[in-house]
C-alpha cells in the first residue's frame, strides 16, 4: 500500500514539473499585442548577435518614455526597475520550453539625459538550429507588461543575425534595420575570416500594395539591377556611410543573394510622417483616385490635405482628432511592418492603416493571421497573410487576396469619410 501510495505521489510530481515545461502552442496564442497602438508603453526593440557557434548577443532597448521612474529608498535618484523574462522554443508549433530565465535591470540613465535603456544578455544556443524567443518585460513600478517573441536564425552563418551594427559615434547597437544620412555605422562580422563585404544597392522606389480585394500580380523585383558595393573589412569590422535613399545589401559570398545583412535609407526622420508629401501619400487609401490626382497637381499641397480633412467634418477640433489618428496608424505602419519598403506601403500596414490594429492575431512559422471583431462571430473579418523568403528582410508578409474584401474596405474607406476613425466593431 506504502508503495503504491509513494508511486502516486511519484506520479503526480513528474506530471506537475512537466507541465510547468509545457502549454498553449505559440501557433495559439493571441499575438495582438505586438501591434498595439498604445503610445503609453512603446514596445521593446530587440537585436540578435551570434557571436560564436555556441553563444549568442541578445540585445535590447527601451524608450524611457513607456517606464515609470520613481525615487529610490535614499530618495536621491529616479530609478525605474525592469524584469526581463524569457521562454525559448523550437518553433510555433512548439508548446514546449527548451529554456527560461529572468532578471531585473534597473535603470538611472534618465536623469543623465539620456532617452534609451540599453542592455544585453546572453544565451547558449548551438549553430545549425532555428528558434523562437519569447520576452516578457515588466516595468515594476507600473506593473505594466509588453511580450515580444524574437525569431532566431542560426543555421545560416551569413544569415543577417551573424552582423552586429553599431552607431560609430556611441559604439551602440543600431537596433533599426534603416539608418540615416547623417550616421556612420560600424559593421561586425566574425563568424569566419574574409576581407570584404560584397555589397549591391538597388535605388528602387517601391509603390504601395494594392487594394486587398484587387487580384493583379505585382510586378516582380528585378534583382540584377544593382550598383556594386565593395566595403573593406579589417579586423572583423567595417565602416559605413551613405547619403541615397535605397537597399544596401552585404554579403559574404557573391551568390548569397538569400541571406547577409541588409539594411534601408528612407527619410532622416523615418518613421515618423512630418513632410508634405510624407502627409499626402497615404491619403490614396481614403480617396478616389481622381481626388488624389487632383490634390498631387496643387500648387500648396497642404492645403489640399488640410480641405480633405475638413470636408470629413465641419468641426476643426474634431479634424485635427481625426489627422491625428490616421497618422498615427501611418507612423505605426512604419514601425511595425517596414520590410523591403516602407511600412505604411506593405499588405499589413494597409490594413492595419484602414482598419486599425486587429483584435486577433496568430502567427506561425508560415504567416499570420488577423481577425477584426470576435473570432466566433460570423460577421468578423479575417485576413490572411504568408510569409515571403525575401533575401533582404525577415518582416516581408503578403496578402492572400480575395474579391470578399471588396464591401468591407469601401464601408471602413466611407467611414473614414464621414469624420470617424474606421475600426470594425460589432
Amino acid at each position: 500500500m506504502n508503495k503504491l501510495k509513494f508511486f502516486i505521489i511519484g506520479l503526480i510530481i513528474i506530471t506537475f514539473s512537466q507541465s510547468c515545461k509545457r502549454g498553449v502552442s505559440l501557433s495559439e496564442t493571441d499575438f495582438k499585442d505586438m501591434y498595439s497602438s498604445n503610445a503609453d508603453v512603446p514596445q521593446p526593440r530587440f537585436k540578435v548577435f551570434h557571436a560564436s557557434d555556441s553563444e549568442s548577443e541578445i540585445y535590447y532597448m527601451f524608450e524611457n518614455r513607456g517606464l515609470k521612474y520613481s525615487k529610490d529608498l535614499a530618495g536621491e535618484n529616479q530609478m525605474a526597475q525592469v524584469r526581463i523574462a524569457w521562454q525559448l522554443y523550437n518553433d510555433y508549433s512548439s508548446n514546449e520550453i527548451i529554456d527560461s530565465s529572468s532578471f531585473v535591470k534597473i535603470d538611472t540613465i534618465a536623469t543623465r539625459g539620456l532617452f534609451q535603456l540599453q542592455g544585453m544578455f546572453k544565451m547558449k544556443l548551438q549553430f545549425g538550429q532555428d528558434y523562437i524567443l519569447k520576452v516578457t518585460t515588466t516595468d515594476l513600478n507600473t506593473s505594466k507588461k509588453t511580450i515580444s517573441f524574437i525569431s532566431i536564425y542560426k543555421k545560416d552563418p551569413n544569415n543577417r543575425q551573424f552582423y552586429k551594427v553599431l552607431l560609430k559615434e556611441t559604439n551602440t547597437v543600431l537596433f533599426r534595420n534603416y539608418f540615416y544620412a547623417d550616421e556612420q555605422l560600424r559593421i561586425v562580422y566574425n563568424h569566419k575570416s574574409t576581407d570584404k563585404f560584397i555589397g549591391r544597392y538597388y535605388g528602387t522606389i517601391f509603390p504601395v500594395s494594392n487594394p486587398p480585394f484587387s487580384l493583379s500580380s505585382p510586378q516582380p523585383f528585378d534583382f540584377e539591377n544593382y550598383d556594386p558595393l565593395t566595403v573593406e573589412l579589417k579586423n572583423d569590422t567595417a565602416n559605413f556611410e551613405a547619403n541615397e535613399p535605397g537597399i544596401y545589401h552585404f554579403s559574404t559570398h557573391t551568390e548569397s543573394k538569400y541571406s547577409g545583412l541588409t539594411l534601408f535609407q528612407y527619410s532622416n526622420e523615418f518613421p515618423e510622417v512630418n513632410s508634405v508629401k510624407e502627409l499626402l501619400d497615404p491619403l490614396r487609401f481614403v480617396t478616389s483616385k481622381r481626388e488624389y490626382a487632383k490634390m498631387k497637381k496643387y500648387q500648396d499641397p497642404k492645403k489640399a490635405i488640410d480641405e480633405f480633412w475638413l470636408s470629413t467634418t465641419p468641426d476643426p477640433e474634431k479634424a485635427k482628432k481625426m489627422i491625428k489618428g490616421y497618422y498615427k496608424r501611418v507612423e505605426n505602419a512604419n514601425y511595425f511592418f517596414t520590410s523591403f519598403k516602407e511600412g505604411w506601403k506593405t499588405d499589413r500596414g494597409i490594413i492595419y492603416i484602414v482598419f486599425g490594429p486587429p483584435n486577433v492575431v496568430y502567427r506561425s512559422l508560415t504567416g499570420e493571421s488577423w481577425t477584426y471583431g470576435e473570432q466566433s462571430n460570423y460577421k468578423s473579418l479575417t485576413f490572411n497573410f504568408a510569409k515571403v523568403n525575401n533575401p533582404f528582410t525577415n518582416n516581408d508578409y503578403t496578402l492572400q487576396r480575395s474579391t470578399v474584401y471588396k464591401n468591407p474596405w469601401y464601408r471602413a474607406i466611407d467611414t473614414w469619410r464621414q469624420g470617424k476613425v474606421a475600426s470594425l466593431e460589432y
